[in-house]
């Protein structure tokens, strides 16, 4: 996915961060749709120095031919974290079978953030209960249960 998929907002580029999320939610549903013995992990890398930031230097004809390598483009690449390294922490995390394999630490400020804002939204509904009824989760598997008894 990327740092983009937890909540690090990226000014200028809401499809990009949109489907950074949507690579998240597909992960979460397949860990829970697939059968056992299958694992889903979602990375969630920061900037990583690749060539990522030249790709546009590469834009075929048909699309405005390729772009000049910028300045930004060069500094990006070098305040990236080392490739390797993000290797060795993916390979790392599906090795531990984890979910969310981050890469970055810096990435935590933001979702705390987003845990924060997430939290006191619910928060403004107090402990109101009673609203059992409207969860998805719970009336679909109850209508699964219902289907597989005789």
């Amino acid at each position: 996915a990327s740092e983009h998929a937890v909540g690090v907002p990226f000014a200028g580029n809401g499809f990009y961060t949109a489907s950074k999320h949507a690579v998240l939610a597909l992960g979460d549903v397949l860990r829970r749709e697939l059968p056992p013995g299958f694992g889903v992990s979602v990375m969630i890398p920061g900037l990583t120095a690749t060539g990522l930031w030249r790709s546009g230097s590469r834009r075929p004809e048909e699309f405005g031919g390729p772009l000049a390598d910028s300045e930004m483009a060069q500094r990006v690449i070098a305040a990236g974290m080392d490739p390797m390294v993000v290797a060795e922490r993916a390979l790392d995390g599906v090795g531990a079978q984890r979910f969310l394999i981050a890469t970055h630490p810096h990435v935590r400020a933001y979702t705390d953030q987003r845990t924060s804002e997430m939290t006191a939204a619910f928060d403004v509904l107090g402990n109101a209960g009673g609203d059992e009824s409207f969860d998805v989760s719970a009336i679909i598997a109850s209508i699964r249960s219902e289907r597989r008894s005789p």
